[in-house]
């Protein structure tokens, strides 16, 4: 298969993607992360834009023009505009998505207490989907039927609805489309075993992989009816390889798809493979850990290094 030669454009050891940048999708757009008390907004070679105070907590997600912060400070979600803090108290936020009319959807677990062989202890069930207006008052809610999950979000680019993507390991997976309807949600269960990684720059289709503990095919789907459009099988990767999580699409003719234990593939929108992703040399022994798009043919990879250290590297790859 062809060698894509990708041409290195930044190389950082104070930022991890996968676990500093924020919102955690797999797709472009602009990426923030926290530093001491700033949330920074960040450009597609990692390098900071501009910045603005941060509340203090767990950085879930921003608006574009930093406008509007969203942390969880131990039990409370705390959203800031402005110079102004609302609290609302949700133990255990683990996804926040700004919407266009300055509401928030927000997803956090339901804890419960159980014993095993007379050992108490804390675990996670259901997952509750919040809808919380601009003065803090949760407008709605809703239950997904889930248990023990991690929840990504994934926003449409343009028509307001937000796919929920609840991991349970080994047990596989959900995704729920939710839209909200003035001051109701709206949820919709809508694909298994798969997960959902990104939207088409125009947001008519949706690009989706198999989820690691099932396997299976990478899909293009059309947007909103999930009609197949495209299919991509593992039997085309090379013997004992398979297709990880991470996907995105780098413009509207063109994706780039993880590969376990080996550098990403690139294809066209139609998953037709267009060649592999080449490292130069220095990086030759490099694993791929986190893969993300961050602008049209530039894509970040964190990896992890023969000297057993970790970059976050940021890479053009060649045009189609």
């Amino acid at each position: 298969m062809r060698r894509m030669a990708a041409e290195l454009l930044a190389h950082r050891t104070d930022v991890r993607i996968g676990f500093d940048l924020r919102p955690a999708t797999m797709g472009r757009g602009r990426a923030c992360r926290r530093t001491a008390d700033q949330v920074e907004a960040l450009d597609d070679r990692l390098g900071p834009t501009a910045a603005a105070p941060c509340p203090p907590g767990e950085l879930l997600a921003t608006a574009p023009d930093l406008g509007a912060v969203v942390t969880l400070d131990g039990d409370d979600l705390v959203v800031r505009r402005g110079d102004v803090d609302v609290r609302v108290p949700v133990p255990g936020a683990d996804s926040a998505t700004l919407l266009t009319d300055g509401s928030l959807l927000v997803t956090a677990p339901v804890f419960e207490k159980r014993t095993w062989k007379g050992r108490t202890y804390t675990a996670k069930a259901e997952h509750r989907v919040l809808l919380i207006d601009p003065a803090g008052k949760i407008a709605h809610e809703a239950t997904l039927e889930v248990s023990d999950a991690g929840m990504i979000a994934l926003a449409h680019p343009y028509d307001g609805s937000v796919l929920l993507d609840a991991g349970e390991g080994q047990d596989g997976s959900s995704i729920f489309r939710v839209r909200s309807d003035g001051d109701e949600l709206h949820v919709e269960r809508i694909l298994e075993d798969a997960v959902a990684t990104d939207f088409s720059p125009s947001g008519d289709r949706l690009l989706v992989t198999p989820h690691p503990s099932i396997g299976g095919p990478v899909r293009v789907l059309s947007w909103p009816d999930l009609t197949p459009l495209h299919e991509l099988s593992e039997e085309t990767l090379d013997e004992e390889e398979g297709f990880d999580l991470y996907g995105c699409f780098l413009s509207e003719t063109r994706v780039v798809l993880s590969v376990s234990g080996a550098l990403p593939l690139v294809c066209t929108a139609d998953l037709v493979p267009e060649g592999r992703v080449a490292l130069p040399d220095e990086y030759a022994d490099a694993e791929p850990e986190t893969l993300v798009g961050l602008a049209e043919d530039v894509i970040g990879l964190d990896l992890y290094l023969r000297d057993e250290s970790t970059a976050a590297t940021v890479w053009r790859l060649p045009p189609a």
